[in-house]
């Protein structure tokens, strides 16, 4: 192929070969003098190595690496070959190696005023025999350097320092806010460290339509302490955050944490023999287990152990809950289920040993309210309300029929009343009966501000009270946009959100979690079938059981079958009451009340014909006429059979 090129072309090309030469020359040249160090102590990034040549010129002697010098090593070396001399001509040879003279002397100096000696050898570069271009050897050597071996740094090393590693960089900022009662939010981008620790968190909560993760106050210190561990992630403290502990949990971080952590983590493969805790009191538990000897003696160790004769179950102070679980623990053939995280949470006041709070609440501040509605509570209707204001607003009111709850809910919706717009949502049968409940106990509410939404084009926000049915707002759920939230919801007959999957309650869910007070109405809950009840129970508080199937294993027998978790069954229902009554729900029965109900009062309603147009009133009298016709034939053929 050479024969095929021209005179002038074959200058060029070696033309063009001589300045490649030449400009790789100049970069090594410029590799070689950036290695050069000012100072005694050179800083090492990683491992350094010193350079010792012999006083000598670049063609004759080859550049060798050496190591820092040990206390305990008197000489050595290392040598690594250098490009063949012979490729580096003219100014660009001469200016090489002036430079590797300069360093030769320069380390030469500041490493042998330390002390110790070296071995300088001679080594003798590689020639290419192969091609006998010296271009070739030259881009060979360079593409290839040789491999020196890193040398340890001494560790009492006189001549070298160690610099210290450099922080990570802060890639993620957040700052922890108030979110609603006894909770909080970490407003912050994503990381996915910092997933990982909300998620071990226990009272973690997930809001899809806000994408914020929020926390219970009681689980403040723990997530900023896994916070701190992350290096990259900075959170600024909650305000108030030294305050958190007196109104959001009796036992603190520590304590609750640690019983936390006993719901982590029990289950035990091997076991042979399997039971659970369950809560029977506001201070009490029991252990449902079959006989062992080695859990006998551990039940035997604890002070406030009791045995019942009639149920044959060992019982326990909430005191004890810790010391018992830990002794279980240590039994391999034996697994028992600990309480729940919610549990645990609700009634920590009972595990570190102090005294639960008293069942009597705190008197709510009425004032405000128009007198004739605070007036004509009674009694137990006054404690619904102080029970709602205790709460935040936020409970489920299961009074049974006729003990007043549509008084106490618009008596609670008006405690609230500086975060109207309020949203009714009611049966379509009811909603003008809760439109003139409204403008009877609130006289000083206009009757043009209430609104009664009566087919799907109407607007739900127009007024100060807007009552709709259920129906009308599954229709209307396309149409909700950001600016139709309520802060204040009343929910009538709210055994109607039984079912997730439906559209009344797909359309309803939302609006509950954005609400701040949310007032639901059931005269019959449903205790026997639990799933009944999780909706509601995730409307009121969503950090009590975020998970259907954590809740649905506890409280509904959960098992699987051939489709699937069937969550239909019910389990543990005195635990779920207790839980229930201690935190969001309210119900009292007739027969407890019944002293501070007036006398029955018996009422005959007289209907009137005005206003029926002439033909409706044929009809009637028609359809009259045929059922007298009716019954009589009834008892003519009844007589004959006799």
């Amino acid at each position: 192929m050479s024969n095929q090129l021209t005179a002038e072309q074959k200058r060029k090309i070696e033309e063009n070969r001589r300045k490649a030469l030449k400009r790789r020359a100049q970069r090594l040249g410029q590799t070689v003098s950036s290695s050069k160090q000012p100072s005694v102590q050179p800083q090492l990034p990683t491992q350094s190595v010193s350079m010792v040549s012999a006083n000598q010129t670049f063609n004759s002697t080859q550049a060798r690496f050496v190591p820092p010098i040990k206390k305990d090593s008197q000489s050595f070396s290392y040598q690594i070959p250098q490009p063949n001399p012979q490729l580096l001509s003219g100014a660009c040879s001469s200016k090489v190696t002036g430079q590797y003279h300069q360093t030769s002397q320069h380390v030469n100096s500041s490493v042998l005023s330390g002390g110790g000696s070296f071995d300088v050898k001679s080594a003798q570069p590689k020639s290419n025999h192969a091609s006998g271009n010296p271009g070739i050897s030259f881009y060979k050597q360079a593409n290839k350097p040789a491999q020196v071996p890193a040398p340890q740094l001494p560790s009492g090393s006189a001549t070298l320092t160690a610099v210290p590693a450099k922080k990570p960089a802060v890639s993620v900022r957040g700052q922890c806010v108030p979110h609603a009662e006894n909770r909080f939010r970490v407003e912050v981008g994503y990381h996915a460290e910092l997933i990982a620790a909300f998620r071990s968190i226990p009272s973690r909560n997930f809001d899809p339509a806000t994408k914020k993760w929020n926390f219970s106050l009681a689980d403040y210190g723990l997530l900023m302490k896994q916070a701190a561990s992350i290096p990259s992630v900075s959170l600024r403290p909650l305000e108030g955050a030294a305050a958190v502990a007196t109104s959001s949990r009796s036992c603190d971080g520590a304590a609750l944490s640690a019983l936390l952590s006993l719901s982590n983590s029990w289950k035990k493969p091997g076991a042979t023999l399997t039971g659970r805790c369950v809560l029977v009191s506001r201070t009490k538990f029991e252990v449902d287990i079959s006989y062992n000897v080695d859990v006998i003696a551990a039940f035997k160790q604890m002070p406030s152990k009791s045995y019942d004769l009639a149920t044959r179950k060992w019982s326990f102070s909430l005191q004890d809950y810790r010391k018992l679980m830990d002794l279980l623990s240590g039994i391999t053939a034996v697994e028992v289920e600990p309480l729940p995280r919610a549990v645990i949470q609700v009634f920590s006041a009972s595990f570190d040993g102090k005294e639960a709070r008293s069942l009597a609440v705190p008197e709510a501040d009425l004032s405000s309210i128009d007198p004739i509605l605070t007036s004509s509570l009674m009694p137990f209707q006054k404690e619904g309300v102080n029970f709602a204001v205790s709460k935040q607003g936020r409970l489920l009111l299961a009074d049974d029929m006729g003990l007043g709850k549509t008084l106490q809910a618009i008596c609670i919706a008006a405690y609230y009343r500086n975060e109207w717009p309020i949203l009714v949502v009611a049966p379509s049968s009811v909603r003008f009966t809760w439109a003139e409940a409204f403008r009877r106990w609130l006289p000083s509410l206009s009757p043009d501000s209430i609104n009664v939404v009566v087919k799907a084009s109407d607007d739900m926000r127009c007024g100060l009270v807007n009552i709709i049915s259920y129906d009308l707002l599954s229709r209307m759920r396309q149409k909700q946009q950001a600016g139709t939230l309520f802060n204040v919801l009343i929910m009538d007959e709210s055994h109607f959100l039984k079912n997730m999957k439906t559209a009344r309650c797909k359309a309803a869910l939302p609006l509950l979690k954005a609400a701040k007070r949310v007032i639901l109405l059931s005269g019959t809950p449903a205790m026997s079938r639990p799933s009944e009840l999780y909706p509601q129970i995730l409307a009121v508080k969503p950090s009590l059981f975020p998970r259907m199937h954590e809740f649905g294993v506890r409280y509904c027998d959960a098992h699987q079958n051939d489709w699937g978790w069937d969550y239909s069954g019910s389990s543990n229902l005195g635990e779920l009451k207790l839980l229930l009554e201690e935190c969001l729900m309210l119900r009292r029965l007739k027969s407890d009340v019944l002293s501070q109900l007036p006398a029955k009062q018996r009422k005959v309603v007289t209907m009137t014909l005005d206003g029926i147009s002439s033909r409706t009133k044929t009809a009637l009298t028609a359809a009259a006429k045929e059922l007298t016709r009716c019954h009589r034939s009834v008892r003519h053929f009844s007589f004959f059979f006799l």
